[in-house]
């Protein structure tokens, strides 16, 4: 079998999202979190005023707000990257397809090629693309 080494074509910043990303989804740094969660709620126990104490709040939800705010950014980016990667590798294979399929001398083989680029259609397009699909329905003997 060939095994190509494929170069590393990261950088920086998706280095770090990368990371960000995984490390936070781990499930020590999960549990904690959930362990500072709960070691806050049961410090209201031991503060001046419990529950109507502002100031003791105030630092859990802004602490929590500027987390969640960053997260919400580190994760789109970490998707956005990982569906454009799904996606080239898609196109290259609808290509592979087609090509395939021509050799074979398949009823269309440019169907494929139809594909490349459908993520960017409006939606309407899409459904109708899938729906055209779906009612082909399987040949019979085919898997």
């Amino acid at each position: 079998m060939n095994h190509r080494h494929v170069p590393d074509r990261s950088t920086f910043g998706s280095r770090v999202v990368t990371k960000v990303t995984a490390w936070v989804g781990w499930g020590p740094v999960i549990a904690v979190a959930t362990l500072l969660v709960v070691a806050w709620s049961a410090g209201l126990l031991y503060v001046g005023g419990g529950l109507d104490n502002q100031p003791y709040q105030l630092i859990l939800n802004s602490v929590t707000s500027i987390v969640t705010f960053l997260m919400v950014f580190v994760i789109q980016s970490a998707q956005n990257r990982d569906g454009r990667a799904m996606q080239a590798k898609l196109d290259v294979q609808s290509r592979v397809l087609s090509a395939l399929a021509r050799r074979m001398k398949l009823d269309d083989p440019d169907e494929n090629l139809e594909l490349i680029g459908l993520e960017e259609a409006p939606e309407r397009h899409i459904q109708a693309y899938q729906h055209r699909v779906r009612s082909r329905g399987y040949v019979e003997g085919e898997e």
